[in-house]
C-alpha cells in the first residue's frame, strides 16, 4: 500500500513536469519572462559601461570643455579687440576731416623761410620725378621703383595718399565676402608698400611652386579627359614662361586631388614638397573661377585674355578670428597679392579683377609669398587661359625681382 502511494506520488510530479515543460514552450508567460531578462542583461551591461566610462573619462571631458571655453574667449576677446579699433580708427578719421578746414588755415600761415624751404623741395622733387620717368621709359619699373614714382607725385595711376588711404585702397582693391571682414591694421597699408618681396635666385631647386588644388576644373572648349586642357595645362605654360623667359627654377605639381578632400590633400602635398625642395620661396596654388553667364575676359596686345583674380584666406569670420585655423603668414600673405594687384593695375589695366576676401584659411598658412589665383571661369576658351599667363608672369616677376 505503502509502496503504491510512492509510486503515484512520482507519477503526479513526473505528469506536473511535462506539463510545466509544454507549458513553458508554448505560453506568453514564457516568452515575456526570457524578454525581461534579455532586456535586464542589455540594460545591466550598458549601464556597467557607461559608469566605467564615466569613471574613467570626467578629466578628459573637463580638459575638452576647458579648452573649447578657452577658444572661445580667446576668439571673443580678438572680434571685441578688432572692433574696437575700427571703432576708434572710424572716430579718428571723421575728426579729422571735421578739422580739415582749421588744418589747411594753419598750413597757409606759415613764413616766407618756410615758404622758400617748400619751393626748394619741390624743385628737388621735380628733379627725382624726372630722373624715375626715365627710368620708368627704359624697359619698365620694378615693383620698389613704382612705389617710389608714386609717393615722390610722379604721374601714375595712384599717387601715394590714396595707396595709403584704407577706404580707398579696400574700396577700389578688395572685394570682401559677407563671411569676413578686414580691419585697418591688418591692411597695413605703408608697410605692405614698402616691403622687400623679392626672392633669391641662387639657390639649387626650384624657387616657385604651382600646384592646382581642384586640378580637374575645365574651360568652355576642354577635353575633360586630356589635361593639359585643363587648369593644369595652363599651369604648365605659366612654368615654361617663367623658366623661359625670366629664369626661375620652377616646380609644377600636376596631382588632381579628391574634390571633397583637396584641401587638405592638397596641404600635404605641398608640405612634402617643401621639405624636399627647401629652396621654395613662393607657392601659387592656381585655379579657374566659377561665374555661370559671365565671360571674364579683357584685351591684351590684341589677344582675348581671361580676366585673373588674387585671393586671400582671412582665416577669420565676422564673428572673431578662426582660432583653431591660424595663420601667422597672413600679413605677408595680403602683401603679396597688393603688390601684385598694383603691379598689375600698373601694366595691365583692367586684366585683374578686384582682390577677393573670404573667410577661411586655404592652406595660405604655409608660407608668406603664397597666393591663390583665379584665372577666369568656365565659360573661357582655353586659349583664353593660356594668353592670361604672359602678362602673369610679368606681373609675378615684377613683384619677385
Amino acid at each position: 500500500m505503502r509502496g503504491m502511494r510512492k509510486s503515484t506520488l512520482w507519477l503526479a510530479v513526473l505528469f506536473f513536469m511535462c506539463v510545466m515543460a509544454v507549458g513553458w514552450k508554448c505560453t506568453p508567460a514564457r516568452v515575456h519572462i526570457k524578454a525581461s531578462i534579455s532586456e535586464w542583461a542589455v540594460d545591466f551591461s550598458l549601464q556597467r559601461l557607461k559608469n566605467f566610462l564615466t569613471w574613467r573619462s570626467p578629466g578628459i571631458a573637463l580638459e575638452q570643455k576647458a579648452a573649447e571655453e578657452e577658444q572661445l574667449l580667446e576668439a571673443e576677446q580678438q572680434a571685441y579687440a578688432l572692433q574696437m579699433e575700427n571703432d576708434s580708427w572710424k572716430t579718428e578719421a571723421a575728426e579729422n576731416t571735421g578739422t580739415t578746414e582749421a588744418t589747411e588755415v594753419a598750413e597757409n600761415t606759415g613764413t616766407a623761410e618756410e615758404t622758400q624751404a617748400e619751393e626748394k623741395t619741390d624743385t628737388e622733387n621735380e628733379e627725382t620725378d624726372a630722373v624715375t620717368t626715365v627710368q620708368a621709359g627704359e624697359g619698365g619699373m620694378s615693383f620698389p621703383e613704382y612705389i617710389q614714382a608714386a609717393r615722390a607725385g610722379n604721374q601714375l595711376i595712384y599717387s601715394w595718399d590714396q595707396l595709403t588711404d584704407f577706404e580707398f585702397v579696400t574700396e577700389k582693391f578688395y572685394q570682401v565676402h559677407g563671411n569676413t571682414t578686414i580691419y585697418p591694421s591688418q591692411l597695413d597699408l605703408e608697410n605692405f608698400l614698402k616691403k622687400d618681396l623679392s626672392i633669391e635666385r641662387d639657390t639649387e631647386g626650384p624657387q616657385i611652386l604651382i600646384y592646382h588644388t581642384h586640378g580637374s576644373e575645365y574651360f568652355k572648349d576642354s577635353d575633360k579627359e586630356n589635361q593639359d586642357t585643363l587648369i593644369t595645362g595652363v599651369g604648365s605654360v605659366l612654368e615654361e614662361i617663367l623658366e623661359e623667359k625670366y629664369g626661375y627654377n620652377v616646380y609644377h605639381d600636376t596631382t588632381v586631388f579628391p574634390y571633397n578632400s583637396s584641401y587638405s590633400r592638397g596641404r600635404e602635398k605641398v608640405q612634402q614638397l617643401l621639405e624636399k625642395y627647401p629652396g621654395i620661396q613662393v607657392v601659387i596654388d592656381m585655379h579657374r573661377d566659377s561665374a555661370p553667364g559671365t565671360h571674364l575676359v579683357t584685351e591684351i596686345g590684341g589677344k582675348p585674355t581671361a580676366q585673373i583674380m588674387f585671393f586671400n584666406g582671412m582665416s577669420q569670420t565676422v564673428n572673431g578670428p578662426l582660432t583653431s585655423r591660424k595663420n601667422d603668414n597672413l600679413p605677408d600673405n595680403l602683401a603679396f597679392s597688393l603688390q601684385m594687384k598694383l603691379a598689375a593695375e600698373q601694366l595691365y589695366p583692367g586684366f585683374t579683377r578686384k582682390n577677393y576676401l573670404k573667410a577661411y584659411r586655404y592652406n595660405m598658412d604655409l608660407m608668406g609669398r603664397y597666393t591663390l589665383i583665379e584665372v577666369g571661369a568656365e565659360t573661357n576658351t582655353l586659349q583664353e587661359e593660356i594668353n592670361a599667363m604672359e602678362p602673369l608672369a610679368e606681373i609675378l616677376h615684377r613683384v619677385l625681382q
